[in-house]
């Protein structure tokens, strides 16, 4: 029996033979050893390449140790074991003794999904401690081909790592993200969570399974404005995708840590989506975002230039989205964006919940087009809009906004603002959806609204109390089929006109206003037709104002007004169905085929207005005439027309 210390020591006299077999002095194994003149890699043998281990030194000869059981894979436990191998770990592997290295864990044995094998690599890229791993001289890969299982890379879901960087470079491989909740049933008061203080450019879709909570750090509630700093607490966020494919974010419960107090920076958005085409939001709960719960928007980020100035086919759907600073769901520059039955909620009165609206005023080229909203519940009771659009400078065109639960403030809340400061708005579709707010429909802006329709608007609660709609600065608007009942005084249920409003439609709508009107045409309005509607009222059903903003520039005016096969409903017999306030209207029609209920008369005309057009006649069922009516203030009684200055009591 000779030891290997004893045949390799300096002064051994054993025979140097081709082939030895050996007792390894340390570990009392049997081991043989052939004698060679070249190292692996077929350079001449020299004492530099002599590691004592696996080539050694007898006399002038070299040795090299033979095993038995190699093309293996040499087995480690952690990330730690694998970047600190021994030197003849290193050199076994470079002599493709082992395979590669099967490695079965990343801080423990079993905290990865499964083993995964890592192979030498000449790669000069950085280490990223996930796909490729620095150990001694060598370099190792993983070829991930699939997906991306973030704790490969070392992620951590202990409320206190900075996932940020890990969540990138594996993001960086440009697979599927896979996300794990390793904490899925927590005791109480131990919910576990990756932090992120930072955001994630994601280059392919990212999963969540079993729904794991990543939140933004809590610094995010020191952080002062900084424009170069765009979503710098951000999760994730895509930009420049503008490939056919679709990417998917889904699964996640994402925290924007906001304490929904501090307003230090207010675009912080958990998820953005910049310049990019076909992506997916779905089946996430966002909340608590300094900012927007989702953005879509474009520009530069972190020198990132965008490739176009709008988002494109984006679908925002099935998601929880609660207690944003800003909107739930923003969209800054989108053409056919799709937001779908999500589930929001607001309590800050700042920022509508669905806002469309551009950034950077002056700058042309975003975009506006076919924005989809439908089957949403939007929970804002102390916001001023839940819906708002200010218009786009180079105009928006097509909003679909349908069969949603629209619930803003009771006070002064709208649940669709259209308000067309800053571009055209065009095309718009309002139907059967569920308000409850002060005011349904605000049309308005200098840019003006065009092709409007509201439709089967009906309230969230029975007997549910709202203003249909505000309309002027518009052309060609229909309100079609709408229930509305108003419960305060000077509160009518459509205001309609000012700023030359055109070709507006009313039409089989049931109007109830309590103590006032059921309809204002106030300043500036052309070609108005009001039909097939039931009207219940105090004061005058259908009145007109001839306040205009500046006397001296706007003159106001109500021509071609046909107002036929209503149903006049007064809870006041000294009322009467229209009265004119505005001098001069011209092409006036009320057709005999209306029906007066309670209603003194049909028509009410003060002093010095003239009604040109055919007006006289209505069907009556209270008071058995027929005519023109106005109120003498010196009599305090209503004076029927009855020819050329010739008025008299009825």
């Amino acid at each position: 029996m000779i030891f290997t210390e004893d045949f390799f020591a300096p002064v051994s006299s054993f025979p140097n033979d081709d082939l030895i077999q050996l007792v390894d002095s340390s570990t009392y194994e049997n081991v043989n050893f052939k004698k060679i003149t070249h190292w692996y890699d077929n350079t001449l043998m020299d004492d530099s390449k002599a590691d004592n281990v696996i080539y050694r030194k007898k006399g002038n000869d070299y040795y090299v140790r033979i095993y038995s059981h190699g093309n293996e894979y040499l087995e480690k436990d952690t990330m730690d074991e694998m970047c600190n191998l021994t030197d003849t770990e290193i050199l076994l592997l470079k002599m493709k003794f082992y395979k590669g290295i099967r490695l079965s864990g990343y801080y423990i044995k079993g905290d990865t999904p499964a083993p995964i094998n890592y192979y030498l690599s000449a790669s000069t890229a950085p280490d990223n401690k996930g796909s490729l791993v620095t150990s001694g001289t060598i370099r190792l890969f993983h070829q991930f081909t699939t997906e991306v299982d973030v704790s490969y890379f070392g992620a951590k879901q202990d409320n206190v790592t900075d996932n940020a960087p890990k969540f990138q470079e594996a993001a960086n491989l440009k697979l599927p993200l896979y996300i794990r909740n390793l904490n899925p049933n927590p005791a109480p008061n131990s919910e576990t969570y990756y932090l992120v203080k930072s955001k994630v450019r994601l280059f392919n879709s990212a999963t969540g399974h079993g729904f794991p909570k990543l939140k933004v750090t809590d610094e995010i509630n020191a952080f002062a404005p900084n424009p170069d700093e765009y979503f710098r607490y951000s999760i994730f966020y895509v930009a420049n995708k503008i490939c056919s494919d679709y990417m998917e974010i889904s699964g996640f419960h994402l925290d924007g840590a906001w304490n929904g107090v501090h307003e230090g920076s207010q675009q912080q958005a958990p998820i953005v989506v910049v310049s990019s085409n076909n992506v997916k939001i779905f089946n996430n709960t966002i909340e608590n975002a300094l900012g927007d719960c989702i953005q879509i928007y474009w520009h530069t980020i972190d020198g990132v230039q965008p490739l176009q100035l709008y988002c494109k086919n984006i679908q925002v759907y099935d998601n929880v989205l609660l207690n944003p600073l800003r909107a739930n769901v923003a969209v800054i520059s989108g053409v056919d964006i799709n937001i779908e039955r999500n589930h929001m909620e607001k309590a800050k009165n700042f920022v509508a919940a669905i806002d469309l609206e551009m950034d950077k005023w002056e700058d042309p080229g975003q975009l506006m087009r076919n924005i989809f909203v439908d089957k949403n519940y939007v929970y804002a009771p102390a916001c001023d809009n839940a819906i708002s659009c200010l218009g786009v400078l180079d105009g928006l065109k097509g909003i679909s906004i349908t069969n949603n639960v629209l619930i803003c403030s009771e006070a002064n809340g709208r649940a669709i603002n259209l308000e067309a400061g800053y571009g055209l708005i065009e095309d718009v579709y309002c139907f059967n959806n569920k308000v409850k707010c002060l005011l349904a429909l605000r049309l308005t802006g200098e840019k003006r609204v065009k092709n409007v329709t509201l439709q089967k608007t009906s309230p969230v609660e029975k007997d549910g109390q709202y203003v249909l709609a505000n309309i002027g600065w518009s052309d060609d608007v229909k309100i079609i089929n709408n229930y509305s009942k108003i419960d305060k005084i000077y509160h009518e249920n459509i205001m309609c006109g000012g700023k030359d409003t055109r070709n507006v439609l009313i039409e089989g709508n049931t109007l109830e206003s309590v103590q006032y009107r059921n309809i204002c045409l106030v300043s500036q309005n052309e070609n108005v037709i009001i039909q097939n509607n039931v009207l219940k009222f105090k004061y005058h059903s259908i009145d007109t104002d001839p306040f205009v903003d500046d006397p001296s520039t706007a003159t106001p005016y109500c021509n071609n007004v046909r107002i036929s096969t209503n149903i006049f409903n007064s809870t006041d017999s000294l009322q009467v169905a229209f009265r004119a306030a505005i001098p001069n209207i011209k092409g006036f029609d009320f057709g005999n085929d209306n029906i007066l209920n309670n209603v003194v008369g049909n028509v009410s005309n003060q002093e010095l207005v003239t009604i040109n057009g055919s007006h006289t006649t209505a069907t009556r069922k209270y008071h058995g005439f027929l005519g023109d009516v106005k109120y003498n203030t010196d009599t305090q009684q209503f004076e029927v027309f009855r020819g050329l200055n010739n008025w008299g009591p009825i």
